[in-house]
């Protein structure tokens, strides 16, 4: 008698334990770049509108994995889209003719939960030569290659997204780039040496902008 109940709780466990090995598989580090064979899947939802928060209908929503488009879809009469995908983090793009286009990076995908993201997309008319909207002295990523805008390439637009004209971002870990034409240059440090004795030496310090970031700008003063 106690082995016919024990088997039924044996069985359970083993099929609890095999579901569970099944899921942590989707975290593998093979399986978080490019899902193919892990056997999860999740979905990601959302809704895209133009600026005026206006559903923007047939719009094309595609999950790409590096270059590759994994799935693809377009949004109903509400804006609103889904997407089956196999669990893994993707780049999504949303666009439309007359939109430009809008990127997600890094979104992740657990498996049978939903991930949102929704989109704002712009008009082409509204991005100037300079990559700002019109009316706007913020520069966007998604103005490059649109009505003139050309940063050094898709890394710098990035770095550059949400900064100024003349501001510097950095571009990698030893370079960084004025924003938003400017080629990759080695970062520079400036070090400053005073010659005057301590007991003449008079200080102030102030927060400035300097290549669009805060600093803590010290003047020294020989008296």
């Amino acid at each position: 008698m106690r082995t016919q109940v024990l088997v039924p709780v044996l069985l359970f466990m083993a099929a609890f334990a095999l579901a569970s090995s099944a899921q942590e598989n989707c975290f593998d580090a093979g399986c978080i770049g490019f899902t193919s064979g892990c056997g999860c899947t999740g979905e990601v939802a959302g809704r895209i509108t133009d600026a005026g928060n206006i559903s923007v209908i047939n719009a094309q929503v595609s999950v790409l994995s590096g270059s590759a488009a994994v799935n693809t879809t377009a949004t109903n009469s509400t804006g609103a889209y889904a997407l089956d995908v196999e669990c893994g983090t993707y780049n999504l793009v949303a666009e439309r003719e007359e939109f430009v286009p809008f990127v997600q990076t890094d979104v992740v995908v657990l498996p049978g939960n939903q991930t949102t993201s929704n989109f704002s997309l712009v008009p082409v008319t509204s991005c100037e030569a300079d990559c700002t909207y019109a009316g706007d002295e913020t520069l966007h990523a998604s103005c490059n290659g649109v009505n003139g805008c050309g940063f050094y390439d898709s890394t710098a637009a990035q770095a550059c997204n949400l900064a100024r004209r003349g501001w510097f971002r950095n571009y990698n870990s030893t370079h960084e780039v004025e924003c938003p034409l400017g080629l990759p240059q080695k970062k520079s440090r400036v070090a400053a040496t005073v010659s005057c004795g301590a007991k003449s030496l008079v200080k102030s310090s102030a927060i400035v902008l300097y290549k669009g970031k805060p600093v803590k700008m010290v003047v020294a003063v020989c008296g």
